[in-house]
């Protein structure tokens, strides 16, 4: 025989199991309505915050079964160098370029979630490098560190300069 605290913990158990899977139909309904809606748009994300971009664009890929993918890691792959070896070798330059390269490549994909180069490095922090991104669905994800120091930059900049 279970004790009435066992037998509490069980059905606490089994209702949190039940309500899980209430939240994964829903959540699997509701990807499947996107996708249709997409009609196989790539989404590319685009945000300062690198490790968010490709965290979101993973999640998102999951949801709709599409293939999830890093410019900065296909930049590295394609290359055989690391960001910071391009950068050290061509400068700032030379990585937007590797990145609108891989940009040409992917604009012909679809079905695929794509994360870019975060902090303001690589093509999509360029507006003429979003030839290759207009035709995919396209999230800007803004952290609010960002969004706080972007703001500070921004009164500093307008702020009149103290009299030497």
């Amino acid at each position: 025989r279970l004790l009435p605290s066992r037998r509490r913990a069980i059905a606490l158990r089994t209702s949190a199991a039940a309500a899980s899977t209430d939240v994964d139909k829903a959540l699997a309904t509701k990807a499947a309505a996107a996708s249709e809606i997409l009609k196989a748009v790539s989404i590319t994300l685009i945000g300062d915050h690198e490790a968010a971009n490709l965290a979101v664009a993973q999640a998102i890929a999951k949801a709709l079964s599409y293939t999830p993918l890093s410019t900065p890691e296909l930049i590295e792959k394609v290359t055989a160098s690391t960001r910071e070896q391009i950068v050290a070798e061509d400068g700032e330059a030379g990585l937007v370029i590797a990145e609108n390269a891989v940009f040409e490549q992917l604009s012909t994909y679809l079905r695929c979630c794509i994360a870019t180069s975060g902090g303001g490095r690589g093509a999509a922090a360029r507006g003429a490098c979003w030839d290759f991104i207009f035709g995919q669905f396209t999230v800007w994800l803004d952290d609010e560190a960002s969004v706080k120091a972007a703001e500070a930059a921004a009164a500093a900049a307008a702020a009149p300069a103290a009299p030497a």
